[in-house]
């Protein structure tokens, strides 16, 4: 039945009164994309598109109206932060009682973390090294979502060499490349430190271009020529 049959149906069976506020929830209704018809004498509206776990039938008319989404800001974790934990920091707030807020990690399957509730201050288990994306969903009753991202690094585990070049007592040139491979999920930087025979503290510089992740490697070019010959 289409919106304006249940209206005449609502005049007919409803005081004058009440039909003038179903009148003004329709409208309101339709401009948020929902869909009327009369159910057991009773008009009721079908969302379209339906929100989650909120429209999976006709629902009462007075729920068939378009309120703002519930705003959601993420506490913790922190933007940028690098954590030292695979237990990470989880605080997420709304501006209004929300039906329920979910949270996302990396894109994967939303999971719900309260209801009705505003806010909720908890820990999630992050097992992977590196950069995440934390994402928060509140809803409202009416099924309006708000939405907040956020990203952090994990970082449990020490730099770990796989291998290097040249060779440990091997004999090299005066123009030589040396090579590390590694494994950091969160690289901040690889180093390359010379020191002398008859030097008394190292040389120290920082190679470019090396990047985070499993089995990575970085090389440089270094001029010794200006070291005398022996041992480095």
């Amino acid at each position: 039945m289409r919106g304006d049959e249940c209206m005449n149906v609502s005049r007919v069976m409803l005081t004058y009164v009440v039909y003038s506020v179903i009148t003004v929830m329709l409208s309101l209704a339709a401009s948020a994309g929902y869909t009327c018809e009369l159910k057991g004498q009773v008009c009721h509206c079908v969302c379209l598109p339906r929100p989650p776990d909120y429209c999976s039938g006709p629902i009462p008319l007075w729920q068939c109206y378009n309120s703002e989404p519930p705003g959601v800001d993420i506490i913790s974790p922190v933007e940028g932060a690098i954590y030292s934990t695979s237990r990470v920091p989880l605080e997420v707030q709304s501006n209004k009682s929300a039906a329920y807020i979910k949270r996302s990690i990396d894109g994967g399957r939303p999971a719900t973390i309260c209801t009705s509730c505003s806010s909720i201050s908890t820990t999630m288990y992050v097992s992977d090294q590196g950069r995440h994306r934390l994402t928060a969903y509140a809803y409202d009753k009416q099924g309006n979502e708000g939405i907040a991202e956020t990203y952090f690094i994990v970082d449990t585990r020490a730099p770990r060499i796989l291998g290097q070049s040249p060779a440990d007592k091997s004999t090299i040139g005066s123009d030589q490349e040396f090579a590390v491979d590694y494994d950091e999920a969160n690289l901040a930087n690889v180093s390359l430190c010379i020191k002398g025979e008859l030097a008394s503290g190292f040389a120290c510089s920082i190679l470019t271009g090396c990047e985070s992740g499993s089995r990575e490697s970085c090389s440089v070019n270094k001029d010794l020529s200006s070291y005398a010959d022996g041992t480095l």
